[in-house]
């Protein structure tokens, strides 16, 4: 796992813990994640 994905999952688990999104602009992370932690969100879709 890079050191982008080591930040990204850091910063995941602080939103979970605070029950609130988290917008990502690492693909890579959000395509390992998306199907499991459904508060993921990628970053080119924001509306």
């Amino acid at each position: 796992m890079s050191e982008l994905c080591i930040d990204a999952a850091t910063y995941a688990a602080l939103a979970q813990l605070h029950s609130c999104e988290f917008w990502t602009a690492d693909k890579t992370f959000y395509e390992v994640v998306k199907s499991a932690l459904s508060f993921v969100r990628y970053l080119p879709d924001y509306p």
